[in-house]
């Protein structure tokens, strides 16, 4: 009789755990399935795309692009103008050490 017993305990615990999956499943596959539903109606994907590409951080962003290509572009002039500027201390220092 104990063997039908373990049996039974056995077969009720691994139907509760069947049930627990099976309801957790078809909580995840619901969420899945409503924010897909949603997000593939006509009016929520406009307004998904009017957020994004027209939000009222863009024009910022596009100033902050052009600032960042001002600013490389000063760096590179400024590391050639640093250089030059080098070169001819280096000369001038030469030239005062040789009058000495």
């Amino acid at each position: 009789m104990s063997s039908f017993a373990d049996w039974k305990d056995r077969l009720f615990f691994w139907t509760i755990v069947s049930g627990v999956v099976g309801v957790f499943t078809a909580i995840v596959g619901w969420a899945t399935w409503a924010t897909v539903a949603i997000m593939d109606r006509p009016d929520v994907a406009a307004m998904h795309n009017a957020i994004q590409m027209r939000g009222p951080y863009i024009e910022d962003r596009q100033f902050i692009r052009d600032r960042l290509d001002q600013a490389k572009l000063s760096e590179t002039r400024l590391a050639g103008v640093i250089e030059r500027n080098t070169t001819a201390i280096n000369a001038l220092s030469v030239a005062m050490a040789t009058n000495k």
